[in-house]
């Protein structure tokens, strides 16, 4: 059974990852995915739809202290 990936994504960048997807955005775009345990984590991602539909997709984990200096950077 497929499950749609828009469930695995938060619901304020549901709206986001759908358009990059539908769009081919091949830009990079950060989107929080639901883990396991529930809980959401920061991804980066870039895709690509190829000519059969199919998406390719490539992403890496932004870790909570990245992001935490990412911030104290553009303060």
């Amino acid at each position: 059974m497929a499950i749609r990936f828009a469930t695995f994504v938060h619901p304020d960048d549901r709206a986001n990852a759908k358009a990059a997807a539908r769009e081919n955005i091949t830009a990079s775009h950060r989107v929080q995915y639901r883990g396991k345990d529930g809980a959401y984590q920061w991804f980066e991602s870039r895709g690509k739809v190829l000519p059969n539909r199919c998406h390719l997709v490539t992403g890496r984990h932004i870790r909570d202290d990245e992001l935490a200096l990412e911030r104290k950077t553009n303060e």
